[in-house]
């Protein structure tokens, strides 16, 4: 737009401001219950403000923005709030001038003028907002605003700021969080909140909260706010009744609360059968409390009815939280050697730093290592041995777990490895001959001339040498020894 039309568009703004003071508006000075509708000039009049705004040069935009926050009109205020949200929604800054206009924003007559300013403040500059936010909220009548306000004030405690003095004026503010708890939503759930997210830090008064549980509480919607409330003051046989709720993310919030007590496990995993949203909590319950073989069972019946990869997740996160010995139990009772690698997964995928020990290096799990390489080679995958065998150090990968290395290796074609691994952990003849039958086709030659290095020929029993001649004879004579 060029530079007359800008000027004409500001005109219109001083004609149409003009216009209105003429006429009924709603004042900043007036009282709550005497606000009217703006009428439809003040509406075009925040039109205007908002295609001028997209035509000034950018360094004129806070004065525009703050001269639209101070208007005595509602709807060009509200203008403004949105005007400076999308700036921050599309990264562009916003100086100091329209946070301090905001903030005055925070007694303005009408309540969605109130709740709006307390979200923009929540991200134009939360720390400065606090205080200001606390002092309108003790005496804060509405609803709605009170919620805006609540809801701030609690994501700000989450943070970690500061969120305002203690003693009495805390005790104030916590008094009006509390006596929003009864009200109808969203400034009942923005209540609890509040009050959760203040509960150690500002020291709660308990029976001042108290005094809102009713056991009709059973039949009124709760949101997961309240559940957590509930849970801090200690009814939990209410939670209890909220698995059930119509509101799923209340239910599963009960769960959770719930399971990481022992004492309701049973009920939470009963619910957990019927409501398939609440078997991530039953099953972090069962891993906290129940980590045995047993219980591998109950998880694979909570998730079966869920979708099959998300099932095999929960069970793997299942089985690398149980001890060696019960997850080895798990695993003999398992005949598929690819169900079993699968339920091992998360465990063997485990990623540490360079200077921590795998879990699988624990020297408790040499007996579950075994079994795991085991597995892998049943399954075919020698690749998946290899790395679970690697996870340990090299001073402890001898015996039965160096053989079935020396078996991969010679699976994968790496026979010259094999051959330096078999010398290295004096590994027995018979992993080369179990790992020769599995190759097809067999390469006979190279395993033979490998297995030939790998070996001082004069001590290995009559059938290793037969097995030997039988795979490919030797050309001449016998071997050079190895070091020759």
């Amino acid at each position: 737009m060029s530079a007359s039309a800008t000027k004409w568009l500001s005109a219109l703004v001083l004609g149409l401001a003009a216009l209105l003071t003429a006429a009924p508006a709603v004042s900043q000075a007036a009282p709550a219950d005497e606000m009217t509708e703006p009428p439809a000039a003040a509406h075009e009049l925040a039109r205007v403000y908002e295609r001028l705004f997209d035509r000034v040069p950018v360094a004129d935009r806070t004065g525009l923005l703050v001269e639209m926050l101070e208007s005595e009109h509602t709807p060009v205020v509200e203008a403004a709030i949105a005007l400076a949200t999308r700036l921050l929604l599309d990264a562009e800054p916003v100086e100091e001038a329209v946070t301090q206009a905001t903030i005055a924003q925070l007694q303005h007559p009408a309540a969605g003028v109130r709740s709006a300013s307390v979200r923009l403040l929540a991200v134009l500059d939360p720390a400065q907002a606090v205080a200001p936010v606390m002092s309108v909220f003790e005496e804060e009548d509405s609803p709605d605003a009170a919620a805006a306000q609540m809801v701030f004030l609690a994501a700000v405690g989450d943070n970690g700021e500061p969120t305002g003095p203690r003693g009495a004026p805390m005790r104030a503010l916590t008094q009006a969080g509390t006596k929003w708890l009864g009200s109808p939503e969203p400034a009942s759930s923005a209540a609890a909140a509040l009050l959760v997210s203040w509960w150690d830090r500002m020291h709660v008064p308990v029976d001042s909260v108290d005094s809102w549980v009713d056991p009709d509480l059973i039949h009124v919607p709760l949101a997961p706010s309240h559940i957590t409330l509930l849970d801090l003051l200690g009814h939990d046989e209410l939670v209890a009744e909220h698995l059930r709720s119509e509101r799923q993310d209340t239910a599963v919030r009960a769960a959770e609360v719930l399971a990481a007590e022992p004492a309701w496990l049973d009920r939470v995993v009963d619910a957990a059968r019927e409501r398939s949203a609440l078997v991530p909590a039953a099953v972090d319950g069962l891993i906290r409390h129940r980590p045995e073989a047993e219980s591998h069972a109950l998880v694979a019946e909570l998730t079966a009815t869920l979708e099959q990869a998300r099932a095999a997740e929960f069970c793997r996160i299942f089985a690398a939280a149980l001890p060696p010995n019960e997850l080895e139990l798990v695993l003999l009772g398992i005949d598929d050697p690819e169900r079993s690698l699968d339920l091992a997964g998360t465990l063997i995928d485990t990623e540490t730093g360079e200077d921590q020990p795998h879990p699988l290096a624990q020297p408790a799990r040499g007996p579950l290592v075994r079994l795991l390489m085991e597995r892998a080679l049943e399954a075919g995958h020698p690749h998946r041995a290899l790395d679970i065998a690697e996870k340990l150090p090299l001073d402890r990968r001898t015996g039965p777990i160096a053989h079935d290395e020396v078996i991969a290796l010679v699976q994968l074609g790496r026979f010259d490895d094999a051959a330096a691994r078999s010398r290295q952990a004096e590994v027995r003849w018979t992993a080369w001959r179990r790992a020769a039958q599995t190759l097809e086709p067999l390469p006979a030659e190279a395993v033979a001339q490998a297995f030939r290095v790998a070996y001082d020929l004069s001590t290995l029993p009559d059938d290793a040498l037969r097995w030997l001649d039988a795979l490919a004879p030797p050309v001449t004579g016998e071997p050079l020894p190895p070091d020759a």
